[in-house]
């Protein structure tokens, strides 16, 4: 099948046209059917065309008449609405940005990406409210829990529910109409924020300040069977208000919370569903108790919830990425947080661009979208979509990578000046190009700015922080019986079996799974290859 045209928001093909030949076959992950150990060799991938990053070296996309010339000044406002056109949008109310960390993540030294996202943010303003929860085993609902009490949490997911009340009654306090709401998670951060989409929907709302029904919610929430099924629905219509998750993005979201496994309602009833679904997931996780937890499409509960004539179906926009790297090179946390390129730079600046494309309305600080590495020029006034490259940098720039002189990443906001220096939250001049003593505009870039894609280039050759490498402690529960999905001998049809996981790659069970450009340019630059275990009719599709 190959690079085809997608239909949706994202019905074009992104990629320069002289790219295009070169991506046209790019299926190259051998399936691994039941008796199969490994995958052996990744076939080799097509050659890229040379200077493919022109484009992006001059730190400027080229404008729709073809004219490449460079600026003297790019002026963009110190906080920017993740928008496609910011002159057309509306909004209807605020935005409820819900952002949930993973298991034992909080802010510290090696952050993981929910909290880098959350320093993105504009917080406490009418037009936006913020909620970070720190991960599973780092509180109870009662305040910091370390100890006996935080290994329990870990091991057994045993806070799970607090984690999700705390999180809808934040919810419940601050939603009027016309709000839109949004949930972001890393690995069980992002389970709990598809549960507390499940809830939502499957609940509704209560009103705020009724708190004290905010357990009976719950308890009717987890209820599965056919008459927890029919409670919910007569709970939702007596107490609740019907509300509607506009955006779920999440990092490596896992199937199981804790050492047992603990299932919630996950999905979404026909009516009421997130209307879109991001997920960031890790190529290289291949850990017993970390099985990538994908988006169905049919679930139980679409099946027991009853349609009434009122309601419309929904359809989510679903779009799921496979990136380089083990889960926290996805979700981020693996390395110390002044490491200069590292593998969780790439999935952050997709997940923010999603929340452009996807007209969430998130209103970003513009500094802060500079320091993680963004073209921040490239998404103010109209957002403008990036191309898969087709080639390196240019070769000052990989002179510079490989000797050490890039500029920190975090100097990227110094080349923000305000145009008016008493008012500080307004209109910004962006001088990305170096300052030259003649009237004629310099096309060289500042040494403190390095273009988002070459930043995507040098952070995908970094090391993969596999766990069963780094920490041998992690084979103990491949010992542990658990499913594992296999394709069947004489069918397309995947089948689970009980066995030893053993470094197990995971499953892709796509026909056409979404591939990040950066894993095809690392297999071209390294010894690298693609492990997971492969639909025998699969072709990669590159995206960006």
């Amino acid at each position: 099948m190959g690079l085809e045209q997608m239909d949706g928001p994202y019905g074009y093909d992104a990629r320069p046209s002289d790219a295009r030949s070169a991506y046209a076959n790019s299926a190259y992950a051998t399936p691994l059917t039941e008796d199969m150990p490994d995958l052996g060799d990744v076939p080799d991938m097509p050659a890229l065309p040379p200077n493919g990053f022109s484009k992006y070296a001059n730190g400027i996309s080229k404008p729709a008449n073809g004219d490449s010339k460079p600026v003297e000044h790019i002026k963009i406002p110190r906080e920017i609405r993740a928008v496609q056109d910011a002159e057309s949008y509306e909004p209807t109310g605020k935005n409820i940005v819900i952002c949930l960390d993973g298991t034992g993540d909080q802010f510290d030294a090696d952050n993981s990406n929910i909290v880098h996202f959350v320093s993105c943010l504009k917080k406490a303003v009418p037009e936006q409210v913020t909620y970070y929860q720190s991960g599973i085993g780092t509180y109870d609902g009662g305040g910091v829990t370390n100890g006996i009490n935080a290994g329990l949490d870990m091991a057994v997911g045993s806070g799970l529910g607090v984690h999700i009340r705390d999180a809808y009654m934040f919810i419940q306090a601050h939603y009027k109409q016309g709000d839109k709401i949004c949930l972001l998670g890393f690995s069980r951060g992002a389970y709990t924020a598809r549960c507390l989409a499940g809830m939502i929907h499957k609940i509704g709302l209560l009103p705020a300040g009724n708190v004290s029904q905010v357990p009976f919610a719950y308890k009717y929430y987890k209820d599965d069977t056919d008459e927890g099924w029919a409670m919910s629905q007569e709970f939702k219509k007596t107490f609740c208000i019907p509300v509607n998750v506009y955006f779920v993005g999440v990092f490596d979201s896992v199937a199981s919370v804790g050492f047992f496994p603990r299932k919630l309602p996950l999905s979404s009833t026909p009516t009421h569903r997130a209307q879109y679904f991001r997920h960031a997931m890790a190529l290289d996780e291949h850990r017993a108790k970390f099985k990538a937890c994908r988006y169905k499409v049919k679930d139980t509960m679409g099946e027991k919830y009853t349609v009434s004539a009122e309601e419309d179906i929904v359809d989510t926009d679903v779009r799921e990425v496979w990136f380089t790297g083990c889960h926290a090179d996805v979700g981020g946390g693996a390395v110390k947080n002044e490491v200069r390129h590292k593998l969780a730079q790439i999935p952050l600046r997709w997940m923010i661009r999603q929340c452009f494309e996807c007209d969430t309305g998130i209103i970003f600080k513009t500094p802060n979208l500079a320091n993680e590495g963004l073209d921040i020029h490239t998404l103010w006034p109209k957002y403008e979509t990036l191309s898969v490259p087709t080639g390196p940098p240019p070769p000052d720039m990989l002179d510079r990578y490989h000797k050490g002189l890039l500029g920190p990443i975090h100097r990227r906001s110094s080349l923000l000046e305000p145009v008016d220096h008493n008012d500080e939250y307004g209109m910004h001049h962006l001088k990305i190009y170096k300052e030259t003593d003649s009237e004629k505009p310099s096309a060289d870039l500042h040494e403190h700015w390095t273009p988002e894609q070459v930043e995507d280039y040098f952070d995908a050759l970094q090391k993969v922080n596999d766990q069963l490498v780094d920490a041998k402690g992690w084979w103990v529960l491949e010992l542990w019986p658990i499913k594992i999905r296999h394709q069947a001998r004489d069918s397309d049809a995947w089948v689970k079996k009980i066995g030893l996981n053993l470094g197990t790659y995971r499953a892709v069970q796509d026909k056409t799974p979404n591939l990040h450009w950066t894993v095809k340019h690392r297999t071209d630059q390294m010894e690298y290859r693609v492990r997971t275990r492969m639909d025998r009719n699969a072709e990669w599709r590159v995206v960006v």
